[in-house]
C-alpha cells in the first residue's frame, strides 16, 4: 500500500513538475505579446502627439501669419489716413491762397 501511495505521489508530482514547464513557455508567449502589444499601443500614442503637436505647431504659424498680416494691414492703414490728412491740408492751403490771390487781384484792379 506504501508503495503504490509512494508511485502515486512520484507520478504526481512529475505531472505537475511536467505541467509547470510546459506551462512557462506559454505564459512567457503570453508575456511577450502583451509587452509587444503594449509597445505598439505605445507607439500609437506617441504618432497621435506627434500629430497633435504637428497641427498646433501649424495652427500657431497660421496664426502668427494672421497676426502680421492684420499689424501690415493696420500700418497701411494708419499711413494711408496720414497721406490722406496731409493731402487735405494741402487742398486746404490752396483753397485759402487762391482766395487770397483772388482778393488781391480784385483789390488791385479796383486801384
Amino acid at each position: 500500500m506504501k508503495q503504490k501511495f509512494i508511485i502515486f505521489m512520484v507520478f504526481g508530482a512529475l505531472i505537475l513538475i511536467s505541467n509547470k514547464m510546459y506551462s512557462q513557455p506559454d505564459s512567457l508567449k503570453n508575456q511577450s505579446e502583451q509587452v509587444k502589444a503594449q509597445q505598439l499601443e505605445d507607439e500609437d500614442r506617441i504618432n497621435d502627439l506627434k500629430d497633435e503637436k504637428d497641427a498646433a505647431k501649424a495652427e500657431a504659424k497660421e496664426a502668427q501669419q494672421t497676426e502680421r498680416d492684420a499689424t501690415s494691414a493696420s500700418h497701411e492703414s494708419k499711413s494711408a489716413l496720414k497721406k490722406e490728412k496731409k493731402a487735405q491740408k494741402a487742398r486746404k492751403k490752396a483753397d485759402e491762397q487762391s482766395r487770397r490771390a483772388e482778393k488781391a487781384r480784385n483789390k488791385s484792379a479796383e486801384n
